[in-house]
């Protein structure tokens, strides 16, 4: 139950983070300057459109990958928990089996499961982010393209 309250905390400062906030209050002024950017030239307005619905899929995808690989890496990190208190908690047992090695073992291979699910994490949004920047270049040349 703690470690839940823990981690709830985490998730909402990670939901509250200046990028998120960002995002959000720069919302009306993308729609402000598709407007303006619409009386100036439907066509151009079209095509900025087009690109900013293009990388806001992006996102949600990325976002939904992340989140499905967030939870397995909470997952595994509570496995990992679980045998750290166990064995902190049950050290007599450890020794009096002779467990040491067992355990070791299980810690080595559930680190090593850790963190390539962390580098899959990582992977994954320098991925998004990757997309997001090569989109909005691709979007100022199209721009240019099309006004010229």
């Amino acid at each position: 139950m703690r470690r839940e309250i823990l981690t709830g905390i985490s998730t909402v400062e990670q939901a509250y983070s200046a990028n998120n906030i960002s995002a959000v209050l720069d919302v009306p002024f993308a729609l402000l300057f598709l407007l303006v950017l619409w009386i100036l030239s439907p066509t151009l307005a079209l095509v900025v459109s087009f690109f900013i619905a293009l990388v806001f899929a992006i996102g949600v995808l990325g976002q939904a990958s992340a989140t499905k690989r967030s939870t397995e890496l909470t997952n595994e990190s509570g496995k990992t928990s679980a045998l750290l208190s166990t064995a902190i908690r049950e050290g007599e047992t450890v020794r009096v089996f002779n467990a040491g090695t067992f355990l070791r073992k299980t810690w080595l291979s559930q680190s090593g499961i850790i963190q390539a699910m962390r580098r899959q994490l990582n992977d994954n949004q320098s991925l998004v982010q990757s997309l997001t920047q090569t989109v909005n270049a691709l979007m100022s040349v199209v721009v240019i393209v099309v006004a010229g």
